[in-house]
C-alpha cells in the first residue's frame, strides 16, 4: 500500500498546464554530444556530456548557432535493456563541416505535445521533468486521442533564453506524437 501511495503521489506531483500542441513542418538541426547510457549510469553520464558539451563549446566546434540562442537535451533509441541514447547539443542552422567528435542530429517534423517546466534549481528541474514525464505516459496520453510517435525520438527538453530568467525559469519538454 505504501509502495502504491508513493507511485500515486509521484504521478501526481506535475502541476503545470496541459501541452500545447503544434506541429513543425521542417526540421530543428541539432549538433552537440552523444552517449549512449542507461538507467544506472545516467547521472554519471549526463555530467560527462555536460563536460563534453561545455569542451566544444569553448573551443568553438559548434558553428552556424540559429538565432534565437537554444539548446536542446534529446532521448532516442530505447530498448528493452532500458538503454538509450542522450544528445546534449545546440540548435544550428544547418551541419556544414563539424568535427568527428560531434553529433548531428535533425528533429523530424512532427506534431508535438510540449509541457512547460519551471523550477527554482537544476536539482527541482531534474524531478520536475520526471514528475512531467509520468504525467505525459500515465496521466495526459492515455486519456488524449493522440499516441506517442517515438520511431525518431523519445522526447527533448527546449532550453533557450527563458530558461536564464532569475525569478521565474523555465524550460519546455516536447514529446513527438500522432492521431490513432
Amino acid at each position: 500500500m505504501k509502495y502504491f501511495l508513493l507511485k500515486l503521489f509521484r504521478l501526481n506531483k506535475y502541476k503545470g498546464s496541459p501541452p500545447e500542441i503544434i506541429e513543425i513542418d521542417k526540421p530543428i538541426k541539432v549538433l552537440g554530444v552523444s552517449k549512449r547510457t542507461n538507467k544506472k549510469t545516467v547521472l554519471k553520464d549526463v555530467a560527462e556530456l555536460s563536460d563534453r558539451y561545455k569542451n566544444a563549446k569553448s573551443k568553438k566546434l559548434i558553428k552556424y548557432k540559429k538565432e534565437p540562442w537554444a539548446f536542446v537535451v534529446i532521448s532516442k533509441n530505447f530498448d528493452k535493456k532500458d538503454s538509450w541514447d542522450y544528445i546534449i547539443g545546440d540548435v544550428v542552422a544547418n551541419e556544414s563541416n563539424f568535427d568527428n567528435d560531434l553529433t548531428y542530429f535533425e528533429i523530424p517534423p512532427s506534431n508535438y505535445a510540449i509541457f512547460k517546466i519551471t523550477f527554482s534549481s537544476r536539482l527541482n528541474l531534474r524531478d520536475n521533468i520526471s514528475s512531467t514525464k509520468n504525467y505525459f505516459y500515465k496521466k495526459w496520453l492515455p486519456y488524449s486521442s493522440y499516441r506517442h510517435d517515438d520511431s525518431a525520438l523519445s522526447d527533448f527538453e527546449l532550453h533557450d533564453i527563458r530558461c536564464l530568467d532569475k525569478k521565474n525559469p523555465e524550460i519546455e519538454l516536447w514529446f513527438p506524437i500522432a492521431t490513432y
